[in-house]
């Protein structure tokens, strides 16, 4: 005997180094249904397959909130947990509970002949039935592993395998049996499963780096105040190997801010293994809606009970489930519920998570609730001044975005309130792009509502007379057309907080808005009167005559004069051919420059030439945070809020400002 247990022994080693085989649909033997009071007691699952010289049987338990196999843990023991298994003719015909101190003698379903015992804290035994009663025989050398992120419990023991008719039963009780399976054969395969469409809607609406790092790897940005952000959710669907549906995120914009934040490689990784499904934002399609009850939302210990509940019920009658939401609000990117939710997906092969197209053809056709989009705005005369544009030219391009942004769906009545103010300017896209057809001086006050176009043969100017301001300017060299200045409302609207928006302030609602360049810190949207000079130069009186501003043009220069009251300071906000931001690593294209000017590659650059110290900030001033999470105690720069692609310089007690364009 000293001989044959020592060889057992290797033998068991040989064993559990064995490859082994997946936990997958052939098998698992039997679904339960939920349908005992005590999550950890309640058995969901029986599997069983062979690992070498092991046989192993794997349980699913709704809930296993700790190891029970661990002695210094200080939680109250699991109910005891039984298999017994028919693997011969004779054996006992009632269960027996050798490691229950409490639990009555009960009929069992089968007659038995090897006994297990996984007690609610403690080592696991195997038992022969003999008609000497049960003896436990270590030879087999009784082992369990848990995961407790899938709530899986693994029992193995040394066997050749469980005979083709075997049959087996799994019971849990405390001092009463609480759970237990049918009676199984180890050849049964219940073949039902539950298909699950991940969807996931407006995913990373990102305007601006603070927004692109919060949408990213925010700090105490999700539901539950804690981390969050897609990069969360990616990992976790790269790591358990399961699709996920991203509406929204195909457009360029939202693309462009994730590469921004470095997440472009992740993303291309997981096209590669056929794990992310991208659609436009709105959809093109009728989307099933996606069950967003909080029930379902993932917890930090992974899927609520509740959901459990639902993937067992859907299994066991073929039903189809859509989860996800609207990923910005979500618990699915929170750092902690990601990986454990998907871990718990992966886990069981009844649950087919499937990719978008081969989830609908299951889908009867009509028979499901259709993702609802939430209003946006129809505005044709917008629209109609961005298909006048041709297709040929970049203004095409950052028309047509600004279009997309200020007409895109939202739940916010006040944001899209908001967003008309800005839609008129469309038309100066249309008036540029004629403009670029022919370049000629221009100097015309009446065509445009509260507007003057000033122009030469190489800059077309866009001024507002509300605030006295530069709105856009264009400029046309040998390389095509390219655009120097811009208002953030080009690229995002809704930057103050709405308890400061005033509608009846005209595009002066969000007074957090930048309305373009020459944007005075005194009055950024006053009334002023407009003046058309001699030399074709055009002059602003505002504030009741207190302040004059004379814009000319001269070659690639636009000057502007201050005469009076000068503001503390004006702000020129610039966006350099916003359009090349589709490229990728789009970031290291845009740059300061030695003279104090601002730049992108291949494209104009801009120097201003004023007196006194001139302060730039940029949306790059953080770019070298963008691959850290976000950190809340951080002083983020000011440019860290400034939307793609933008610069401002801000010109202390304004005198006379030259904008010099290269």
């Amino acid at each position: 005997m000293r001989k044959i247990l020592p060889l057992l022994g290797l033998l068991f080693l040989l064993a559990a180094c064995a490859p082994a085989p997946g936990w997958d649909s052939f098998t698992l033997r039997a679904l339960d249904p939920s349908d005992a009071p005590d999550p950890t007691a309640d058995l969901t699952a029986l599997y069983t397959r062979q690992r070498g010289l092991m046989t192993e049987i794997r349980l699913d338990l709704l809930d296993i909130p700790f190891d029970p196999t661990r002695q210094d843990t200080d939680q109250p023991p699991l109910p005891d947990l039984y298999i017994a298994l028919d693997t011969q003719p004779g054996g006992f015909i009632a269960w027996a509970y050798p490691k229950s101190q409490t639990a009555a003698f009960t009929p069992s379903d089968l007659e038995y002949d090897l006994l297990i015992a996984i007690p609610g804290r403690g080592s696991p035994a195997v038992y022969a039935a003999t008609e000497a009663g049960l003896r436990e025989e270590g030879w087999r050398f009784p082992s369990v592993s848990v995961d407790r992120t899938a709530d899986t419990l693994t029992v193995r023991y040394l066997s050749p395998g469980l005979p083709a008719g075997a049959r087996l039963q799994a019971i849990t009780l405390n001092s009463i049996p609480l759970d237990q399976t049918p009676v199984i054969r180890t050849a049964d395969q219940p073949g039902i499963s539950a298909p699950v469409l991940l969807l996931f809607y407006d995913v990373f609406p990102a305007a601006t780096p603070t927004q692109a790092l919060r949408r990213w790897d925010g700090a105490h940005s999700g539901p539950y105040g804690e981390r969050h952000g897609l990069k969360h959710l990616l990992q976790a669907a790269e790591r358990y190997n399961l699709p996920i549906t991203l509406l929204g995120l195909a457009a360029p914009e939202r693309l462009s801010a994730l590469d921004y934040a470095g997440g472009t490689a992740l993303l291309n990784r997981l096209t590669q293994q056929n794990l992310i499904h991208l659609s436009d934002w709105p959809p093109g399609t009728a989307w099933p809606a996606p069950d967003e009850s909080d029930a379902l939302q993932p917890t930090a210990d992974g899927l609520s009970l509740e959901a459990r509940r639902t993937l067992l019920n859907a299994a066991l009658n073929g039903q189809p489930l859509v989860w996800g939401g609207e990923l910005a609000y979500g618990a699915w990117a929170n750092a902690d519920a990601a990986a454990p939710s998907m871990a718990y997906l992966s886990a069981r092969p009844y649950i087919h998570v499937l990719p978008p197209a081969q989830f609908m053809d299951l889908l009867p056709s009509g028979q499901w609730e259709v993702l609802g989009l939430p209003a946006g705005l129809d505005a044709p005369e917008a629209a109609a001044n961005v298909a006048g544009i041709p297709a040929k030219s970049p203004l095409q391009s950052a028309a047509q975005g600004m279009l997309t942004h200020l007409t895109s769906p939202s739940r916010d009545p006040q944001l899209r309130q908001l967003r008309t103010r800005y839609l008129p300017d469309l038309a100066y896209f249309a008036a540029a792009a004629r403009w670029e057809q022919s370049p000629a001086p221009l100097t015309d006050c009446e065509t445009l509502p509260d507007t003057c176009l000033l122009a030469n043969e190489v800059l077309f100017a866009v001024l507002r007379t509300d605030g006295a301001r530069l709105a856009y300017l264009f400029l046309k060299d040998e390389t095509g057309l390219h655009q120097i200045v811009a208002p953030t409302y080009q690229f995002m609207t809704g930057i103050s907080d709405r308890t400061q928006w005033q509608f009846n302030q005209g595009q002066g609602a969000d007074p957090g808005a930048l309305g373009g360049a020459f944007v005075d810190a005194d009055a950024p949207w006053a009334d002023c009167a407009v003046q058309i000079e001699p030399d074709e130069s055009i002059t602003f009186t505002c504030a009741e005559g207190a302040r004059r501003k004379t814009f000319s043009l001269q070659g690639e220069g636009l000057r502007v004069r201050y005469e009076g009251i000068t503001p503390p300071t004006t702000r020129i906000g610039l966006a350099l051919d916003p359009w090349r931001r589709f490229a990728p690593d789009w970031g290291s294209l845009y740059g300061g420059m030695a003279n104090g000017g601002w730049g992108v590659q291949g494209g104009p650059s801009v120097r201003i030439e004023a007196a006194g110290d001139v302060i730039r900030a940029s949306f790059l001033d953080s770019r070298e945070r963008m691959g850290s999470v976000e950190d809340p105690n951080f002083e983020y720069p000011p440019g860290h809020f400034l939307p793609f692609p933008m610069a401002v310089y801000t010109v202390p007690e304004p005198v006379e400002v030259t904008l010099q364009v290269r």
